[in-house]
């Protein structure tokens, strides 16, 4: 055989193989991205080491293998694996992240914020580069630098709040701040109780476990512009001077989870918010009472199922006004780390607690409710949008309250400067009623469209206490005009939680 045909049968017998090679080293590297990307970091791990076997030159690979060891911990490991790519001459632009970022894990912290401030003046603005930088100076004991860093990292991404309050608790200790140091503890165990590293420091803290309930109480005044909510042609009840009038508004939440196990848990909690009224207006003065308990398990890592039962009893002027039982199951679907959708069936059961004028005006009934909400989080959680239809039945034992309504609803929540959390909500109900109203002989059964705006400003000013300022808009248009109204609500307030 001449030499050229020897070549010839052996690119014959090479070339498919590696073809064949690299095809697989692909098909594991995009299946490791998607469990990176998902968090899903052994399953990553576990991939990207089939995809070196299938290919050992493939440098990407060895590069997100080192990845995948950082997340897990495993920052030895991570350690000789970027030194080995820095052997192949991977150039990635996350390498002196990836580098920072293990030599933290192993304590050369000097080398951390050499790479990790290289990778903040290639790629500026990232809030856990921030972070690792404040924790490393933080070791080394330059305090204030620390502090600083770790202040930037939450206003560039609040998502890093429980670990960066853990490192400024430290921090506040170490500067003689101890009753600081306990608060920043304290909302990091009872604020995130569902986070594994609250969890994980819950025990470090005196041995003991996260809090299992907690306390809100607020308090706000305010204003509103049509207490009773009627539209400009209803006769009003001749003991009423005016519809509109300054509110007293207060609050109490305690709730209580019971952690079964890692997959699933039990909360319930009983919740008080009152709203007084000044003046003639005072036998509005309203209760409302709510009761709940509610089971949550973790069925896949995406899917998430509750169940929760409810009860909601409303008073005014101390007289019962309705009684409300609600049964709602819910699915929730984690598309991405930044993405998460919720699909709701609710069953109500209403007893209205006094008695109707006429039967068509008779509230009793059911109501059957179908909804999806979409999540989506962007700019590493400073901003989310939400977005969301649900469909409502009510089948009351009067004719006048039986209807159906579809409610379309967008929102958005937002980070701004000097700690301030900005929530935007629009809500548009159309109500399409069965029957002709039986009030005044109307012929026509009512259509109307329900449009709602809700402002809604907050400031955090330590780990117990937030203010607020809350405006809300209501204009309910009908096409019985008796029913048109206009609603304005401002209110000033004080959260603060136990």
């Amino acid at each position: 055989m001449t030499r050229s045909a020897s070549i010839a049968l052996l690119a014959t017998l090479v070339l498919p193989s590696l073809s064949q090679a690299s095809e697989e080293s692909d098909r594991l590297m995009k299946e490791g991205r998607a469990h990176l990307t998902a968090q899903r970091f052994e399953p990553a791990l576990k991939s990207f080491d089939e995809a070196i076997r299938a290919e050992p030159a493939a440098k990407d690979a060895h590069f997100m293998r080192a990845m995948a060891l950082n997340r897990l911990g495993r920052f030895k490991e991570a350690h000789k694996t970027l030194r080995y790519c820095m052997h192949l001459r991977v150039l990635h632009q996350e390498l002196y992240f990836e580098l920072g970022w293990t030599y933290l894990g192993i304590d050369d912290y000097d080398r951390a914020i050499r790479n990790l401030e290289i990778y903040e003046r290639r790629l500026p603005g990232r809030g856990q580069t921030s972070e690792f930088l404040g924790r490393a100076h933080f070791h080394k004991g330059n305090l204030d630098r620390a502090r600083e860093l770790l202040a930037q990292a939450i206003r560039r991404d609040a998502n890093l709040r429980p670990t960066v309050e853990y490192y400024l608790a430290r921090i506040d200790e170490k500067q003689g701040r101890p009753k600081e140091a306990r608060d920043r503890l304290r909302l990091v165990v009872e604020q995130y109780l569902d986070s594994p590293f609250a969890r994980e420091l819950a025990r470090r803290i005196g041995g003991t476990r996260a809090k299992p309930w907690q306390l809100v109480v607020s308090a706000g005044i305010g204003y509103d512009s049509n207490v009773i909510a009627l539209g400009e042609g209803q006769p009003l009840p001749i003991n009423i001077s005016s519809k509109d009038s300054a509110q007293f508004s207060f609050g109490a939440d305690f709730s209580y989870r019971w952690t079964l196990d890692s997959e699933s848990s039990v909360d319930a909690g009983y919740s008080l918010a009152g709203v007084a009224y000044e003046g003639g207006l005072s036998e509005f003065f309203q209760i409302d009472h709510y009761l709940y308990g509610r089971y949550r398990r973790k069925i896949t890592d995406v899917v998430t199922a509750t169940l929760r039962l409810a009860d909601q009893f409303s008073q005014f002027d101390g007289r019962g006004f309705r009684n409300q039982v609600t049964l709602r199951p819910a699915l929730e679907w984690r598309q991405a780390t930044n993405a998460l959708a919720e699909f709701a069936y609710t069953a109500g059961f209403n007893a209205y607690l006094f008695d109707a004028t006429v039967p068509a005006q008779d509230r009793d009934g059911t109501s059957h409710t179908l909804s999806l909400l979409q999540h989506v989080a962007c700019r590493k959680g400073a901003v989310r949008f939400r977005a969301g239809y649900s469909h409502e039945f009510n089948n009351a034992d009067g004719g006048d309250y039986d209807f159906d309504s579809g409610a379309f609803v967008i929102g958005t929540n937002m980070r701004l400067p000097a700690e301030l959390r900005l929530d935007l909500s629009f809500r548009y109900t159309a109500f399409d009623y069965d029957n002709p109203n039986s009030n005044n002989g109307f012929t026509a059964a009512r259509d109307d469209d329900l449009s709602q705006v809700s402002v809604y400003l907050s400031r955090r000013v330590d780990a117990r206490t937030t203010i607020y300022f809350r405006f809300d808009y209501t204009n309910n248009s009908s096409n019985i005009a008796v029913f048109d109204y206009d609603r304005e609500v401002f209110r000033f307030g004080v959260i603060l939680r136990f």
